[in-house]
């Protein structure tokens, strides 16, 4: 126990010596560009007190082990690593997981199934499904991507949050617009918390490449987000005025010439689409989903986001050239304006030779209220399966993870890996701001295949979208009617 409390005066002296270079911006208590410090200093202030005499540390569970699965992308997330490293995310990651087994008297007992960090395969999904179809009490608390934790509320497979004691969504620790945006009725079966800091990384955000701009005569985006005037057709003006045939050959390709703007096949058309404010589900005054889809503001958008990709200045990978990760190093070479991608990988472009920039997607209009930054369906949920042996332990550990990362691990994560480490100016550590509290979380249906859908009719430059409804709504809306009568079990 000496060891512990010694490494804990280490990290401390550690976090004190960092927030000397600079001063800490979670995203739950970031400042704006219209904040004063005074307003900050109150931010801060208040998150202090509400860390005093928290109701969930006046119990402890005699070294009960609780059990954590993780599916892919989870486990940057809550890995415990040897020990400390003097790397900082490492080091606060590692303190945090000590700080809730000491708080507690617990043992974490973290289950990592796929650990490779850019892996797209999900192995720990059966591994769950069959426990819990057997009954099998193997796992107390599931870490694990949107797209999973939907299915597995959705089967019934997940506890809802109102048998967990200890968890309160009223704290700022808690996003409540991802538990409020994906659970219908009164049942919340997963959500995000400060221990999910990888959705702020799973919210894709534009790339542009600084030297281009320049050279292009193009003046910087970031006043025009300040603004709130980054709408559409300013984006699609530098998009179209960014293509160039370099090599004279009279056509545009991707490997010989310059295009204005690029995004991958699964990512960039549902990304645009929601930062326009256009969705494929919403929610009744009672909570309830309906198909939004067949609106004429979602046609406009999808002809919109279509239309940019068929004028000849935006590439689409798809993967025809065989290469998945073919027009991020394009955009790392110089030859791409600017680029659909996510901050959890903006480590890539830390020896990129030109400077770059990020800001939000654009948004419709200037009338739209806010930028709309859509967390990709691999950002990270919390839930609680069936088989879990204890409740009460299990919501305490997910609480206690919660409050230590808000305390230690997303300002870590926040401000020295993405405003930081990974970017190259003081405006770019601004628009993360801007990011972080304007993420949203769309809801996706399987009959739809929204993704499959934006991805074929982008590379055909095909816009009907009101054909393919009509072929799909049925099925849609029998699939919506399935969500509502499994929210509305007892």
């Amino acid at each position: 126990m000496h060891a512990k409390k010694f490494l804990c005066a280490l990290f401390i002296l550690q976090l004190f010596f960092v927030s000397c270079v600079k001063n800490e911006a979670a995203p739950s208590g970031g400042k704006s560009g219209n904040e004063s410090g005074n307003d900050a200093e109150t931010s801060e202030s208040a998150k202090s007190d509400e860390y005093e005499n928290l109701p969930v540390y006046q119990k402890t569970y005699g070294g009960a082990g609780v059990d954590i699965l993780m599916g892919p992308f989870a486990w940057v997330e809550t890995y415990t690593p040897e020990g400390l490293t003097g790397e900082i995310l490492n080091d606060a990651i590692y303190m945090r997981n000590l700080a809730v087994e000491e708080k507690l008297d617990v043992k974490l007992n973290i289950i990592f199934v796929n650990d490779e960090r850019h892996t797209q395969r999900d192995d720990a999904a059966p591994l769950f499904t069959k426990a819990v179809l057997s009954g099998d009490p193997i796992y107390d608390i599931y870490i694990t991507s949107q797209a999973v934790m939907t299915l597995a509320a959705r089967e019934r497979h997940l506890v809802s949050y109102e048998s967990l004691p200890w968890v309160d969504l009223s704290r700022t620790w808690w996003d409540r617009k991802a538990s409020d945006s994906l659970n219908f009725g009164g049942k919340v079966f997963f959500g995000v918390n400060e221990s999910n800091f990888s959705n702020l990384g799973m919210a894709c955000v534009i790339l542009f490449n600084k030297n281009l701009f320049a050279k292009e005569g193009i003046p910087y985006p970031y006043d025009l987000v300040r603004s709130g005037d980054w709408t559409y057709d300013e984006f699609a003006k530098i998009v179209r005025s960014g293509s160039k045939d370099l090599n004279g050959d009279g056509a545009i390709y991707i490997k010989d010439d310059q295009f204005g703007f690029s995004g991958w096949q699964w990512s960039v058309g549902p990304n645009l689409y929601a930062a326009m404010g256009a969705s494929f589900v919403e929610k009744n005054s009672d909570n309830i989903p309906e198909l939004s889809i067949n609106s004429a503001k979602s046609f406009d958008v999808f002809e919109k986001v279509i239309d940019l990709f068929s004028g000849g200045g935006a590439y689409h990978n798809n993967m025809q050239d065989g290469d998945v990760w073919l027009d991020r190093d394009r955009f790392a070479g110089g030859y791409i304006l600017m680029t659909d991608y996510r901050p959890y990988y903006l480590d890539y472009f830390r020896d990129m030779a030109d400077d770059f920039g990020l800001v939000p997607h654009p948004k419709y209009d200037r009338n739209q209220n806010g930028y709309r930054q859509l967390v990709e369906q691999v950002g990270t949920f919390t839930g609680v399966p069936i088989i879990c042996k204890d409740l009460e332990l299990a919501s305490a550990v997910i609480e206690s993870l919660a409050i230590e990362s808000q305390k230690t691990v997303m300002p870590q994560y926040y401000e020295t890996i993405l405003q930081t480490k990974f970017t190259r100016d003081g405006e770019s550590a601004d628009m993360i701001d801007i990011i972080a509290k304007n993420r949203v979380y769309n809801v996706y249906l399987e009959s739809l295949g929204i993704m499959d859908v934006f991805s074929a009719m982008i590379s055909k430059g095909n816009a009907d979208l009101a054909s393919l409804y009509e072929k799909r709504e049925g099925r849609a809306k029998a699939e919506i009617e399935k969500i509502i009568e499994n929210y509305s079990l007892d």
